[in-house]
């Protein structure tokens, strides 16, 4: 810690981006101070994150989504020797995103492991999936992972239940860095630390990062469940306090069961909102405003018979949560509106969003904000023609509560689909997270306008344009190779594409120095038949921990000059900060940093 320009209190710098953060900072502070890509000032670009720290998402970009529909190719997210996986869960990050997933190890699907992999916005993986649990465990059978990420790092809590025994469920978390490599001796058991019994049927769960901690809300108390609890962990993954809090052990006054959790981050205060199993006694969709110290500052109601499966998200000044409620002789879908605080605002109140027949099933649901909307997703299915049938529709609701789409947006209706895991506001369109049969776990994307809008002659709802504001990115077009996007829309970009083939390429940088002027540069001389320059940076302690310079953090150039002038980052206390300079000759022409095989685990710093 430090003390700067906070009126003498205390601040910190992890990510040494010169923007202060802290509990106690005044004005405006890093809202995100373990990523370089975030901090006061800088540019907010079109990604779903908030980049310039001023409250605001995605400012100055389309974010209204006007015609949501499922884009035509769907990219399955791979987790090499078992590809099989189920239940998966993900989170956005600087450079793409991370995902984690039940991976099955054999045919039977008993044995079972989270896995986690780190992936850019095109959903090509930057290395290989890793287990997150302890594969060395008889019988592994670790499930339903939750997820939050503070930038440089992922926190992925899940259910283990390797003994089969009910009684002896773990709750487990473990650090990742952007890679999806684990950090740490293992994964942390968080039963160990609970007050009460460690055993619960379905160990309900929520993750969220708020500023300073890990923080996961989790209901421990095997047969009863009346409790709910929370740990908070440091961003290395070790406990922040030597006990599990007690959040409530009656949530309601009448000592009913929590059946489901879902915790979100106001900057503030924690909005955790559960569901409780005696709809004839109380209210079962609850809302609590908790403190960061785990202190309950409100609690309020609302008449819903929702079931466990609820879903939330936070927008600028307002919350919506997500649930279905099943009858004897109807399946209903709603969305109701809280505010900051945690009070259940009326107007709007509860949206009805969808109705349908008692034979229909409900799967899961999501919901995701853009800026300006609310993007929600519901998966259904029914048995047809002897098999199983899902369909997946999305909605768009304002923060008034109009519904732009009653009924629904059909976005998919067939035998290849299965269930959502993940909705996610990517900056341009929504990345939607499911499972599709048998077991492939894939990244969608929901397109927002079926017109052809760069008037390439290719949309992108059925024409597969998939970028449809260069006219450049279609499926005739040409694939530059170094144009960091996959123009002719076949899934692989770049040197991944075996449209650019490679070749020896130039030597290596010979006399890498730093010059004696105000900034310093990094300088080298000229590389014969070198086009550009790969500048990686990293630091000592990752390069220890992965064994490989290759899997690198950078400052995303690609430089056509021998010279790159420093940009001021420090490495935090006790670590150092490598750099390493690449030269390129023709497109995929890798020179001595390339491996015609894996071109992408070596070019990962874009």
């Amino acid at each position: 810690a430090l003390a700067g320009p906070c009126s003498g209190q205390v601040c910190h710098d992890w990510d040494t981006d010169g923007a202060l953060a802290g509990w106690q900072c005044a004005g405006q502070t890093d809202c995100l101070d373990r990523s370089w890509q975030h901090r006061p000032g800088t540019v907010d670009r079109c990604d779903g994150l908030d980049n310039d720290c001023d409250g605001t998402l995605d400012h100055g970009c389309d974010r209204y989504c006007d015609e949501g529909a499922l884009f035509g190719r769907n990219k399955e997210l791979l987790f090499e020797a078992h590809p099989k996986g189920q239940r998966p869960c993900t989170v956005l990050t600087d450079s793409g995103f991370l995902a984690a997933s039940e991976r099955f190890l054999d045919d039977s699907g008993l044995d079972r492991l989270v896995y986690a992999r780190g992936y850019d916005r095109l959903a090509t993986a930057w290395a290989s999936s890793s287990a997150v649990g302890n594969p060395s465990i008889t019988n592994p059978d670790e499930r339903r992972c939750e997820i939050a990420s503070a930038g440089d790092r992922t926190i992925i809590s899940y259910r283990d239940e390797h003994t089969n025994n009910q009684d002896t469920y773990r709750m487990m978390a473990r650090v990742v860095d952007a890679l999806g490599l684990p950090l740490g001796s293992g994964p942390m058991d968080l039963s160990a630390t609970s007050p009460v019994g460690s055993g619960a049927p379905w160990l309900y769960h929520s993750t969220v990062w708020d500023g300073e901690r890990f923080v996961i809300f989790w209901v421990p108390e095997f047969r009863q469940d009346l409790l709910m609890t929370v740990v908070t962990l440091h961003s290395d993954g070790t406990p922040d306090s030597p006990t599990t809090t007690i959040v409530t052990n009656n949530v309601d006054g009448n000592s009913t069961t929590i059946q489901g959790v879902r915790a979100v981050w106001t900057g503030d205060h924690f909005l955790v909102t559960v569901t409780t199993d005696a709809p004839n006694l109380d209210p079962n969709l609850r809302v609590l405003e908790v403190s960061r110290d785990g202190i309950v500052e409100r609690n309020t109601g609302i008449s819903t018979h929702s079931d466990p499966g609820i879903h939330s998200a936070l927008g600028t000044d307002r919350m919506v949560v997500v649930f279905t409620q099943r009858t004897a002789i109807s399946l209903k879908f709603f969305a109701a509106f809280f505010d900051l605080e945690g009070r259940y605002l009326q107007p709007p109140g509860t949206v009805t969003l969808y109705s349908v027949g008692p034979n229909i099933t409900q799967a899961n649901k999501r919901v995701s904000w853009s800026g300006e909307m609310f993007g929600i997703v519901l998966a259904t299915y029914a048995y047809e023609n002897g098999q199983y049938v899902y369909t997946w529709r999305f909605w768009r609701l304002l923060p008034d509560g109009t519904n732009l789409d009653p009924g629904g947006r059909l976005l998919a209706h067939d035998t290849s689909l299965d269930d959502i895991y993940g909705l996610h506001w990517a900056g341009g369109d929504f990345w939607l997270f499911a499972v599709r049969n048998t077991s492939k776990v894939v990244r969608e994307r929901i397109v927002c306008s079926c017109s052809d809008a760069d008037a390439d002659g290719f949309n992108a709802c059925t024409q597969l344009d998939c970028d449809d504001s260069d006219p450049l990115t279609n499926p005739l077009a040409v694939e530059v190779c170094r144009g960091l996007k996959d123009e002719d829309c076949d899934g692989l970009t770049d040197c991944d594409d075996p449209d650019c083939p490679g070749g020896p390429g130039p030597p290596d940088v010979p006399d890498l120095k730093w010059t004696v002027t105000t900034p310093p540069k990094l300088a080298w001389s000229a590389v014969a038949g070198a086009q550009r320059y790969d500048l990686s940076r990293g630091l000592m302690s990752d390069v220890r921990r992965r064994g490989d310079v290759l899997e690198a953090d950078c400052p995303g150039l690609e430089l056509s000059q021998p010279s790159w002038p420093d940009d001021g980052r420090l490495p935090p206390a006790g670590d150092a900060l490598w750099y390493l300079v690449r030269s390129e000759g023709v497109p995929c022409a890798l020179g001595t940093w390339g491996q015609a095989s894996v071109p992408r685990q070596v070019s990962a710093c874009r």
